[in-house]
């Protein structure tokens, strides 16, 4: 049986299967971390700092890591090319 999406609806799904690749889940997997995200919020539940910091790391697992930031980094530097 085939099921027609909206072209909004198809894109998102296209997107959220790519973003899913990128950290080597299915997409599956990656929409689970949402609604487990979303059911620890929609029950009021208050989150420790310690399980903030875990939800932030299971949903950043698999991102390419960034290069940190320079120690002088200031808001002229965010507008430089502004002046």
């Amino acid at each position: 049986m085939a099921i027609q999406l909206e072209e909004q609806t198809q894109r998102l799904l296209e997107t959220l299967r790519d973003q899913a690749q990128a950290r080597n889940m299915d997409l599956t997997q990656y929409l689970q971390l949402f609604a487990d995200a979303g059911q620890v919020t929609a029950a009021g539940v208050e989150l420790s700092a310690q399980d903030f910091e875990a939800l932030l790391d299971q949903v950043s697992d698999g991102l390419p890591l960034l290069a940190a930031l320079p120690a002088d980094f200031s808001r002229a530097d965010i507008y430089a090319e502004r002046n």
